[in-house]
């Protein structure tokens, strides 16, 4: 009977001495677009159709036959690639999102030298960013990817060129050829 009670008053002290091993805790950043974001590569997009009656290619002359109110698309190609650091005459460009809504884009050459700093205001609404540049030109984006890493978006389509189609007498011919140019950027987390 000793021996068993000696056994059960050493036993809770040989477990309380033991070292409760520590958990290695995970901190989770949350996602914001409020960082300060690397501009890595800026892609410029050319999409080309037209909307409504028949139109003529006279690239590939392809006849292209529509109703008034269809539009049909041509083609959509990468037009300009500008990746920092590489084909850019700035080092790195940098857009810093902060709380108060405001957008500040510093451009640093290549002797660290900060210039052409400049404040915009912006509105984010979902996966909508609204950028007002100082050059009083707003600018809507689609947020493609916004992770604790990294930021994608695209311009939504605001630079749209119509031509409307004359025939060789000069008669209008219910067909209008656009132009739709947007960018894509892809930043990392500073």
């Amino acid at each position: 009977m000793k021996k068993l009670l000696l056994i059960l008053l050493c036993l809770p002290m040989i477990f309380s001495s033991c070292k409760k091993e520590e958990e290695n805790e995970v901190v989770i950043e949350p996602i914001s677009l409020n960082n300060a974001w690397n501009l890595n590569e800026e892609n410029t997009f050319l999409e080309e159709g037209f909307l409504g009656g028949n139109y003529i290619d006279a690239n590939s002359n392809i006849f292209y036959s529509n109703t008034i109110n269809e539009s049909f698309f041509i083609s959509n190609s990468l037009q300009n690639i500008i990746t920092t650091g590489e084909s850019t005459i700035f080092k790195s460009r940098i857009w810093s999102f902060n709380e108060n809504q405001s957008l500040i884009e510093i451009y640093v050459d290549y002797n660290d030298i900060t210039y052409n700093d400049a404040q915009h205001s912006y509105s984010k609404k979902s996966d909508t960013l609204e950028i007002n540049f100082q050059t009083i030109n707003t600018q809507k984006f689609l947020i493609n990817k916004l992770d604790v890493n990294d930021l994608h978006i695209t311009s939504i389509q605001n630079d749209t060129t119509y031509f409307p189609i004359f025939d060789t007498n000069g008669v209008y011919q219910d067909t209008i050829i656009y132009n739709i140019t947007s960018k894509k950027y892809y930043f990392t987390k500073q």
